[in-house]
């Protein structure tokens, strides 16, 4: 059998029994954990859906699930980026593999399609439910759903691109914070703090707007000038963006798929640069 597919069904059944097993072993922290995640997406599902109204009657579909897309991306960076680190970038299993026969290609092949297929499961949590919504309510017809299985593959290898890139500077965070847990947690506190905040302002102002029918107003010719300026900026996501709203097709689909390949080469060999460093410099991580 090819090494490749070994090792990666060693490795997926590592990473996903390990979920299993702590299911099983913390019941009441997991249903903390997937109703608390279940809030949060529900008061994500509720603002896009406020929102998709404004968007649409501004003619900003596309940049609408830009951003949404772009959100949902950056969200997966920063979840997954220590799964990525001590899975591939920096291989914590590396050396008891390495000196068995097998290829450098097939090592990191295989980790990174288990960092992949966490992070689209994970994202298609988020995407999904936000997609189906904006078929619904721009009554989307059987092509749209259709659709929505290439941006559940395309969004999270964006996100992996970028975890990728962003993982230099990850090490160089990981390092400052060493031995200083204290100062770490304060700030995760107060980051989450400031979020659950914001999310609770941001309902209650859509909700007021929403009730008095004025949320059209934030759409103004300004405010759509530079959504538009910034959806256009955050490539290649609004390619996707701008197939899933129907929009030059033509253009777009081998645009979407051209930009899909290339981030999957750019993530091997990006990954691979950052593997053999970690390998020949460990004082580095």
């Amino acid at each position: 059998m090819n090494p490749t597919l070994i090792l990666l069904r060693k490795k997926a059944k590592k990473t996903f029994g390990a979920v299993t097993r702590n299911l099983k072993g913390n019941l009441l922290g997991w249903i903390i954990s997937l109703l608390v995640t279940a809030a949060m997406l529900a008061v994500f599902v509720f603002l896009f859906s406020g929102f998709c109204e404004g968007f649409t009657v501004a003619g900003l579909r596309s940049e609408l699930l830009t951003v949404t897309f772009s959100l949902i991306a950056a969200y997966q960076v920063v979840t997954d980026m220590k799964f990525l680190s001590d899975s591939v970038l920096l291989a914590e299993d590396g050396e008891i593999l390495r000196p068995l026969p097998l290829s450098e290609r097939s090592l990191l092949l295989s980790d990174l399609i288990v960092v992949y297929c966490k992070s689209a499961i994970s994202g298609a949590l988020l995407t999904l439910p936000v997609l189906i919504c904006f078929g619904v309510l721009q009554d989307c017809g059987a092509a749209f759903y259709f659709a929505i299985v290439p941006a559940l593959l395309y969004v999270p290898m964006i996100a992996l691109l970028f975890g990728v890139l962003l993982h230099p500077l990850y090490l160089l965070l990981r390092r400052f914070f060493a031995g200083k847990g204290a100062l770490l947690f304060v700030l995760a506190l107060v980051g989450a703090a400031a979020v659950f905040f914001l999310c609770s302002r941001l309902l209650v102002i859509v909700d007021q707007l929403l009730a008095n029918n004025r949320l059209q107003y934030l759409f103004r010719e300004s405010n759509a000038r530079v959504v538009r300026i910034v959806a256009e900026c955050l490539i290649p996501m609004n390619f996707v963006a701008k197939l899933l709203a129907g929009e030059m097709i033509a253009l777009y689909l081998p645009l979407t798929l051209v930009a899909g390949t290339g981030a999957a080469f750019a993530i091997y060999y990006l990954a691979r640069a950052q593997a053999r460093l970690a390998a020949r410099r460990p004082e580095l991580v």
